[in-house]
């Protein structure tokens, strides 16, 4: 399952990401969108992992105070 991770704070790393969502299961990968060649956040991320980890994490996770800012977390529908 694919996870969109928005309002992330701008010095959030992909390192930090996984790690939030590790408590829930394996995480397969972790990305933070950049804007520009220079790298800097879009503060959106992505995650992937188990589809029930996934579940449980989303509704765990969502509107939660990480890192100073309140992130949203919802599943990526393709």
């Amino acid at each position: 399952m694919q996870i969109r991770i928005g309002n992330l704070n701008v010095m959030t790393t992909q390192k930090q990401l996984a790690e939030l969502f590790f408590p829930f299961g394996k995480v397969t990968s972790s990305k933070i969108e950049s804007s520009d060649p220079k790298g800097r956040s879009r503060r959106i991320g992505f995650i992937e992992m188990n589809n029930l980890c996934g579940k449980e994490a989303i509704r765990k996770l969502h509107l939660l105070l990480f890192m100073n800012s309140y992130i949203e977390v919802d599943e990526v529908f393709s």
